[in-house]
């Protein structure tokens, strides 16, 4: 079940927060040789409009991530009560059932040794049903539980590498407006904001290549919940069919 954002999802709202600075950066950068000049000069008289522009953004990609967020934790809730309520729902329909059984067995048992025999069996599917409903409980609620964690970490991890994303940016908007201040020649200015933002850029790229090389632990808890699952069933059958065998000893069937 894939259930966290991809790589992709994220570095596009990521990206966000970049670019704006970085078009900046690499405006006129087609220009002749006079009109680089020129827009090396306009870009010190622009770097003082970049602080409003990628405050807006953050914002607004901010935004975007918490919808994604709720988006997806409304998903997950809802999956959660349906499933939930569909076991409920099964169990209720297969507890019927077995009282059903139970009362056609009592007619069967005529001799007290039968009966002895059916309220012995009766005693130990109740008791096989109720082991197999909690190891069953168990290993889901262990799925769940790993898997808030592993949403949680990638919560904070991608946090993380947003707020590192806007004090790069912000650095580099500082940087370029000192030396813009200090007279430094508006070309080096340029450059040396574009380098930092590349370096922000691929920094973010690595540490998201990074946070997915850890999306095999939904996989991995997954996987761990069916064979939990499994093993449950197959132990409640083994019960069940030792238990169905001695009650037809008892019956003479």
């Amino acid at each position: 079940m894939k259930l966290l954002h991809s790589k992709t999802v994220v570095a596009f709202v990521l990206a966000g927060l970049i670019l704006p600075t970085f078009a900046l950066g690499q405006e006129n950068a087609g220009q002749n040789s006079q009109g680089a000049v020129s827009g090396n000069v306009m870009f010190c008289a622009k770097v003082n409009e970049l602080t409003d522009k990628i405050n807006t953004k953050v914002a607004e990609r901010e935004q975007k991530l918490r919808s994604l967020w709720d988006g997806r934790n409304e998903r997950l809730l809802k999956r959660k009560t349906e499933i939930d309520d569909r076991r409920t729902g099964n169990r209720d329909g297969w507890d019927e059932k077995r009282v059903e059984f139970y009362a056609k067995l009592d007619t069967k048992a005529t001799t007290d040794t039968q009966k002895t025999a059916v309220t012995k069996f009766k005693s130990e599917v109740d008791a096989a049903v109720s082991e197999r409903r909690a190891s069953v409980d168990s290993a889901v609620n262990t799925y769940r539980s790993g898997l808030n964690a592993a949403i949680a970490e990638r919560k904070n991890s991608v946090e993380n590498i947003l707020a590192n994303v806007k004090k790069a940016n912000a650095s580099a908007v500082e940087k370029a407006k000192a030396d813009c201040a200090a007279g430094i020649n508006p070309k080096t200015v340029r450059d040396n904001f574009l380098t930092s933002t590349k370096s922000t850029r691929d920094e973010m790229k690595q540490a998201l290549t990074n946070l997915e090389k850890r999306k095999d632990t939904v996989k991995n808890l997954s996987e761990q919940k069916n064979t939990s699952i499994k093993q449950a069933v197959e132990k409640f059958r083994e019960s069940l069919k030792k238990s169905q065998a001695d009650l037809r000893n008892a019956l003479g069937n």
